[in-house]
């Protein structure tokens, strides 16, 4: 059961992650915000 619901929150988890690139590509803006160091203090 656990593990059922780990995979689908990495699959909502990959879609969502897609998704937001889709987004960034699409617009530029804004460059420079989340940057890979605020990222890794995030987790």
């Amino acid at each position: 059961e656990r593990k059922r619901k780990q995979q689908e929150t990495d699959r909502k988890r990959a879609e969502v992650r897609a998704r937001l690139e889709e987004a960034s590509k699409a617009k530029k803006a804004k460059k420079g915000f989340m940057t890979p160091e605020r990222k890794k203090k995030l987790r």
